[in-house]
């Protein structure tokens, strides 16, 4: 919350609001945080391919504390976040 009120604008958050309907953009390495105000769905993809493979892959390799969406699911047979770099690279 004091990052809203940094002197310097550039250096405060983005903040939007998305009605019904909306669709926002987020560019790749840009960090991110989602509160939802009301029940809602969100779609999300995550989208990898020969141009940012090698970054995909150094992510999951160094940054496991960082990778989201699959915690919640180790009981349910995903594979835990701390295993993605090593299954990813063996198939």
């Amino acid at each position: 919350l004091e990052a809203r009120q940094h002197p310097d604008p550039t250096k405060r958050p983005l903040e939007a609001i998305l009605q019904p309907g909306d669709v926002m953009f987020v560019p790749h390495n840009y960090w991110h945080m989602v509160v939802n105000l009301d029940p809602c769905i969100a779609l999300t993809h995550n989208y990898v391919s020969t141009s940012n493979l090698s970054n995909c892959l150094r992510f999951l390799r160094d940054k496991k504390d960082q990778i989201s969406g699959v915690r919640d699911r180790v009981l349910e047979g995903a594979v835990p976040p701390e295993q993605l770099y090593e299954v990813f690279v063996e198939k």
